[in-house]
């Protein structure tokens, strides 16, 4: 939890000189009665935060192609997100096409949703989503949504929707749950 509140702070904390910086007075919206979308109040390129734990040792990594932060809502756009965290002897990696960040803990991932397990690794397992629902505090990730597993090479299971508890490792498949193993005769076929 407190790895993401300080990496969420400090990426507000730089927000926050910059708009400091370069604060101008907005001209008053134009007279209409079709709403108005809200320009984001600060627009970051090339995101790229690491926050370590207090001994000095590394902890997580966030990259974004673009940050967009909407203070009306408190709500922090990201494309492109890419996540890499520490967890004792884990790393897990997530990325997405899409992700919001709102009031600082409720993670909301979409689009091409991949999670890692100890990227790299012989037992790296990938979880495919499209859509992903993430609580720091909780440390809870959920969808709805199908998901797809990946366990080896030769080792598949599908599901609609899942429960991920990052700290005690575990997660739950919902419903119409199907595991499929390849035997290694048909790998070498595909």
């Amino acid at each position: 939890m407190s790895r993401w509140l300080a990496l969420l702070f400090a990426a507000l904390a730089v927000g926050i000189g910059i708009l400091l910086l370069n604060w101008q007075t907005p001209d008053a919206p134009p007279e209409t009665d079709e709403p108005t979308a809200t320009p984001p109040q600060l627009i970051m390129d090339g995101l790229r935060q690491i926050t370590t734990a207090a001994d000095g040792t590394w902890r997580s990594t966030l990259h974004a192609s673009q940050a967009r932060y909407f203070e009306a809502d408190d709500r922090l756009e990201l494309v492109l997100p890419q996540l890499w965290q520490q967890r004792d002897d884990d790393q897990q990696e997530l990325r997405a096409d899409f992700a919001e960040l709102l009031a600082g803990n409720l993670w909301t991932l979409s689009d091409n949703v991949l999670i890692i397990n100890n990227p790299g690794a012989a037992d790296a397992a990938l979880i495919h989503t499209e859509y992903l629902e993430y609580d720091t505090l909780s440390d809870i990730a959920q969808t709805q949504w199908p998901v797809r597993i990946e366990q080896t090479d030769r080792l598949f299971t599908t599901a609609v929707g899942m429960t991920l508890n990052f700290t005690a490792q575990e997660f739950e498949l919902h419903e119409d749950v199907r595991t499929r193993i390849i035997p290694e005769s048909a790998q070498d076929d595909r």
